[in-house]
């Protein structure tokens, strides 16, 4: 079955998407907002905007630095738009100067906002689609650098990661009016449709749904700043469309509070806080870790959830890692421990839910077991591995969901 995005799932245009998430195009959305304040302060511009580019105008649903009293605040017509070329060539677009561009020297940005320098990485949909463009904006010439347009691309995804994760809870939301056979679309929509790549490690993941059944498994990969990469994986107790939707609500909640601190002990900390203020996310298990690719260290939280498969090119091993028990299980404001482990070239960093594992019919021990030996025997490629345990471990009528993901660190 195709995995489709939640924003395709919700109408592709720009207009439909932008009144079906409830954006405002007169006074912004507080969490583009924050993404655009966060690229203003990181790239050291006065000026940074989340721009969605329709046939005939572009909306500013987060901006940074744009006089709030302007008639251009938050949006303006396409004779004043940059990002309009972000999103017709589907690439990130960068001039020093613009009054000296061909592309661009026309325009009456440069004269209206006083915009000189121009950087944007386009907000494609995991489907393919180009809704616009986060971008960076200098009053002055300026060259940009390869860090700078890394950390656009990091905020890009962030911002098609927010809009899709809402899209998702308003389908979540949607679906308890419906009949059942919308469930399976709603569990699509609640995985990311496409995994991050970055050189020097390979990511993928599999899901496999409970027969009949909707359930509260999920992950998350995303790119972060610095060349990290976050990587989650949790288990909301029970099944249907409320432990679904529950589900879709701590994978957003990581995300935003992975992109605010780096600490994966203080972002498994905010669900914890999460699930005290929401009681279906009560006694969920989650892991989140963080992968830094020139350190090649893993730092990693867990709340409560299974232990961790690691296989170098001499042993295959479970890895308990830090302890931490589920989620509202502890106080509001709890840090939760962390370990940071250094990962050599040739491992592969498995996590999965317990679905994986756990059979009526069989013993526990024993499923285990067979589990390290596929890792252990398994294919190199990340993307062959998951889908050989899911295939070895998954029979037909599964009363249970099941997810996985696998890190793979490339030799040297």
């Amino acid at each position: 079955m195709a995995e489709w995005s939640a924003l395709e799932l919700v109408g592709s245009t720009v207009g439909r998407v932008r009144r079906t998430l409830g954006l405002d195009a007169t006074t912004g959305d507080p969490a583009l907002d924050r993404l655009a304040r966060l690229a203003a302060r990181l790239l050291g511009v006065p000026v940074a905007l989340v721009s969605l580019v329709d046939v005939d105008a572009q909306s500013f649903p987060g901006q940074s630095g744009l006089d709030p009293e302007s008639p251009f605040a938050r949006g303006t017509p396409l004779s004043h738009s940059f990002c309009k070329t972000v999103v017709a060539t589907r690439a990130a677009v960068a001039t020093e100067d613009a009054r000296l561009d061909a592309r661009f020297a026309g325009n009456l940005a440069i004269r209206d906002l006083g915009a000189i320098a121009y950087a944007g990485w386009p907000l494609v949909t995991a489907g393919g689609e180009a809704l616009g463009a986060l971008c960076a904006i200098d009053t002055k010439p300026r060259t940009w650098s390869a860090d700078d347009l890394d950390t656009l691309h990091d905020l890009a995804d962030a911002a098609v990661a927010e809009l899709e994760g809402r899209a998702a809870r308003i389908l979540a939301e949607e679906a308890l009016a419906r009949e059942h056979h919308v469930a399976a679309t709603l569990q699509l929509s609640l995985l990311p449709g496409a995994l991050p790549e970055m050189p020097g490690v390979q990511i993928a993941a599999r899901y496999a749904p409970a027969e009949h059944l909707i359930g509260g498994d999920w992950y998350d990969a995303f790119r972060l700043p610095g060349g990290r990469l976050g990587v989650a994986i949790g288990d909301v107790v029970g099944h249907g469309i409320e432990a679904a939707a529950t589900a879709a609500q701590l994978r957003n909640a990581l995300r935003g509070a992975a992109l605010e601190d780096l600490h994966p002990g203080r972002v498994m900390g905010r669900l914890n806080d999460l699930a005290h203020a929401a009681p279906l996310a009560a006694f969920s298990s989650a892991v989140y870790g963080v992968f830094d690719v020139r350190a090649r260290t893993w730092t990693w939280a867990r709340a409560g959830h299974l232990a961790m498969l690691v296989r170098t090119p001499t042993v295959t091993a479970f890895e308990l890692g830090p302890e931490g028990i589920l989620l509202a299980g502890d106080p509001v404001g709890t840090e939760y421990a962390t370990t940071v482990q250094v990962v050599e070239p040739g491992t592969t960093l498995v996590l999965y839910t317990d679905g994986l594992v756990e059979r009526r019919d069989a013993v526990a021990t024993e499923r285990t077991e067979q589990l390290r030996w596929l890792v252990e025997h398994g294919p190199d490629d990340p993307e062959h591995l998951c889908q050989t345990l899911v295939e070895r471990m998954v029979k037909p009528g599964a009363t249970d969901d099941v997810a996985v993901v696998a890190l793979s660190v490339k030799s040297a």
